[in-house]
């Protein structure tokens, strides 16, 4: 699947801009918190259709290794884009753990991290709703090997 990331052009743009992409071939788009919560998701999905092109990923925010607060938002969060996700036709989700590397997490902000992405795998998983790690630095997947010390603890 040949995908184009929107998070480069202005929401305004965005519209005439599927158009065009879907028109070059390619075959998803990536969508971004900020354009998802200015629009319609209902008409999105239409449009996508109608243009002949799928959401291959939205992309919120997330930070389960910063406090017992802040996981819960996240949380919160990941409910509305599963529901996002099931409008769009079940486009990946991206995740982030927080703002935290993996060498300077303790092991409470493991824990965590590692809770939080159990539970939302648990919230998509029975509506067919997949979540993707995003490898990024200061984060709990900065390292390959850190996100396969991830993936391990999750399991799923």
């Amino acid at each position: 699947m040949a995908s184009f990331c929107t998070n480069v052009m202005a929401r305004e743009k965005i519209p005439s801009a599927i158009r065009e992409l879907a028109a070059m071939g390619f075959d998803g788009l990536e969508f971004w918190n900020d354009f998802l919560m200015s629009i319609d998701v209902a008409w999105l999905a239409e449009y996508l259709k109608e243009n002949h092109i799928a959401c291959a990923q939205i992309c919120p925010y997330f930070d389960f290794t910063d406090d017992d607060e802040k996981w819960k938002q996240s949380i919160k969060i990941a409910e509305r884009y599963v529901e996002l996700g099931v409008q769009l036709g079940k486009p990946l989700i991206r995740v982030f753990t927080g703002k935290v590397g993996a060498r300077e997490a303790t092991l409470t902000q493991w824990k965590r991290g590692v809770g939080g992405l159990k539970t939302i795998c648990q919230m998509g998983k029975p509506l067919g709703v997949r979540f993707a790690l995003e490898t990024h630095g200061g984060s709990l997947m900065e390292t390959s090997h850190s996100t396969l010390q991830l993936l391990e603890e999750v399991a799923m």
